[in-house]
């Protein structure tokens, strides 16, 4: 199938209010592609679909069909607001910084910016679960593109926020 087929039938899934297979797509084959292209608002309107819908098996591992080979979708990936809150961080949190850089943050702001920093190591983690497949190229680069931009955009705002403190690496 191409790209444009896909994504075709994609939508025609939506239409059809068939939103598990619509899900699967655009996370097994669609999200991969706007992740490398950066394509972040492609990113939000595929997932804000699904926001209020009802995607069967969120907590149990599914399965999905294409091009005959058969792809494992993990749990989260049955949740949209993994894909959500990684657009959010990447448009809310440069705004954000940008106004805080001349003058000190009111309490909300700081609230926002902690609150999408703290949500920053969590998605991390779930990123290989995301985008588990063996087979597809595009999982482990959609993978490394996500991690790359999630940690360029904390380090700007809250540098070190990410690195773990390890007792064997304190210096004696």
């Amino acid at each position: 199938m191409q790209r444009d087929e896909i994504y075709e039938a994609y939508d025609l899934y939506i239409q059809a209010k068939l939103y598990n297979h619509a899900h699967d797509l655009a996370v097994g084959e669609l999200a991969p592609d706007a992740i490398i292209r950066g394509d972040l608002s492609l990113l939000r309107e595929m997932f804000l679909v699904f926001v209020d819908k009802q995607v069967d098996s969120w907590h149990s591992r599914g399965k999905v069909r294409v091009l005959r080979l058969s792809i494992s979708v993990a749990p989260v990936l049955r949740n949209p607001q993994v894909f959500l809150d990684y657009v959010d961080i990447l448009t809310r949190l440069p705004t954000l910084s940008h106004r805080t850089i001349d003058a000190v943050p009111d309490a909300t702001e700081a609230t926002q910016i902690e609150d999408l920093t703290r949500t920053v190591p969590r998605l991390i983690s779930l990123l290989p679960d995301i985008f588990s497949s063996k087979i597809n190229a595009r999982h482990k680069v959609a993978v490394h593109e996500m991690t790359a931009a999630l940690v360029k955009v904390v380090d700007r705002v809250r540098p070190l926020i990410l690195v773990r403190f390890s007792p064997d690496l304190v210096w004696r």
